[in-house]
């Protein structure tokens, strides 16, 4: 029977304390339910924040929110009802721009829903909605996560991260409601990808973050195969699946996953990779290096079959076997070297450090890759001179590689090639920089220029000038 005695209380101390008092009171409702399966102790306390989302004030429907929020862990189905109601009486955009020191309640509100959320994911049962809230709102946000702790997508990734204490059945939740989302039209479509959120299950380590009240400690710990192999098999074919899609950008991003399966840097994170490690990787791998081959077979792509290679590449210290490493190189031997293919390495810029290999001395060993990169970038300048021996349909080539390497969000470093095209041939490279500053001229911008000692040239914006004009340095200084 109630007293009406928790709603006095709440009434009594909501302009002092409202988050603690409410805090308390839920956390007693919660507590009650456990015992009985049902409680009325809140009711009167929620149609009362029912009514402020409602038809309050900006600031009063502000205030209403930061209240759910701090009683969302203890109170998960009504927050997310809450919330819910919230999003369909949101408070107007304001008219004018504001201040640094206004505040827009509408952006406040929204800014609390993705903690909400995720205090509601420690319930089972809410796992699905919340991980869907968390979707909707982060999809489109392209703000860096790791400046952001309260991100929703940052969040939603956190729930599919693997941690010491959380259940399996709450790893099975979230796999199984992310996973349908793949057949979703235009799911691949937004400044976040569903397949970030499926790399949680292919890792190979986990990190948890604790606190016993005077230090937080971080750390990372390596996660069972065994324990978690059937996650991986349903979250590695869903991935795959991905690269059926007649989609560069997206099966680059199938790519990265792959090979976060083939290179994980464990010896980074865990300190060593120990035999155990190595041969309880080993069918992952080999599926992984086996997606990759498809790959390889399906596409012509110069520029995926780059990505390709680097996947595929062995590392200085490598964490597989001998089998996988076998099995690695058989599938890069399956891809054709083609001019595309040599254009490519020549304008990306490569992180590989097995040069080191060349020579015991650091030195020897750089100035001998030095070399290699040198010559290799002359060969494919007079290839490129030979197969287009017309500036105009030379400068076409560049800028159809360049802006799709770009886009693909793969590093460029196109300035030592041209820097060899330059001193391969004056003449071309001087026809070449006309039909740069012609191409500049036809697309109405003012050509940028670079003054040297012995000329000028003038080089028109494009993803072409920089390294065009530090080649034509290279040459005439």
């Amino acid at each position: 029977m109630p007293t009406g005695y928790a709603d006095r209380v709440f009434k009594a101390f909501c302009n002092a304390q409202p988050e603690r008092v409410f805090l308390n009171l839920a956390e007693l409702d919660w507590r009650m339910r456990a015992l009985a399966n049902t409680s009325t102790l809140l009711t009167a306390i929620w149609k009362d924040l029912e009514d402020r989302i409602r038809d309050g004030k900006p600031d009063i429907k502000s205030a209403a929110i930061g209240l759910i929020n701090s009683v969302a862990y203890y109170q998960p189905e009504k927050a997310i009802q809450m919330v819910e109601l919230a999003l369909k009486h949101l408070p107007p955009l304001p008219k004018r721009k504001l201040t640094w020191i206004q505040v827009s309640y509408r952006a406040h509100i929204l800014q609390m829903l993705p903690g909400i959320f995720r205090r509601c994911a420690y319930t089972l049962e809410c796992v699905p909605r919340a991980a869907r809230y968390l979707w909707e709102l982060g999809k489109g946000d392209g703000r860096q996560l790791n400046q952001y702790p309260d991100h929703p997508f940052r969040l939603l990734k956190e729930l599919a991260a693997y941690g010491r204490d959380k259940p399996f059945v709450f790893y099975e939740s979230v796999l199984d409601t992310v996973l349908p989302w793949l057949n979703e039209p235009g799911i691949h479509n937004y400044a976040n990808s569903v397949i970030d959120i499926l790399d949680g299950f292919l890792a190979k380590t986990g990190e948890d973050t604790w606190t016993d009240g005077r230090e937080i400690t971080w750390g990372k710990f390596r996660v069972s195969r065994e324990r978690t192999v059937c996650l991986r098999e349903k979250a590695f074919k869903a991935v795959c699946s991905c690269a059926e899609i007649q989609d560069r950008k997206l099966i680059l991003r199938v790519i990265k996953s792959l090979e976060s399966v083939l290179h994980s840097n464990l010896q980074y994170f865990c300190g060593e990779v120990t035999d155990t490690d190595v041969q309880q990787w080993e069918p992952d791998q080999l599926a992984a290096v086996a997606a990759i081959d498809r790959i390889i077979d399906k596409h012509n792509d110069p520029i995926i079959h780059f990505r390709c290679l680097k996947a595929l590449q062995e590392r200085m210290k490598p964490e597989q076997s001998k089998k996988v490493l076998q099995a690695a190189k058989a599938a890069a031997s399956h891809v054709p070297q083609t001019f595309e293919l040599r254009l490519v390495q020549a304008m990306a810029r490569d992180h590989d450090v097995s040069w080191r290999k060349l020579s015991p001395d650091p030195i020897t060993a750089h100035n001998l890759h030095e070399q290699q990169v040198k010559e290799f970038h002359a060969r494919v300048a007079r290839e490129l001179i030979e197969k287009y021996p017309k500036a105009w349909s030379c400068l076409k080539v560049l800028n159809g590689l360049l802006m799709p390497l770009k886009e693909s969000e793969i590093a460029v470093w196109e300035a030592p090639f041209l820097t060899g095209l330059a001193e391969a041939d004056v003449a071309y490279t001087n026809a070449l920089c006309a039909a740069v500053v012609a191409h500049s001229m036809s697309h109405g911008t003012v050509p940028h220029r670079y003054e040297v000692p012995h000329g000028r040239a003038v080089l028109g914006p494009g993803p072409w000038t920089g390294g065009l004009s530090q080649g034509f340095r290279a040459l005439w200084l």
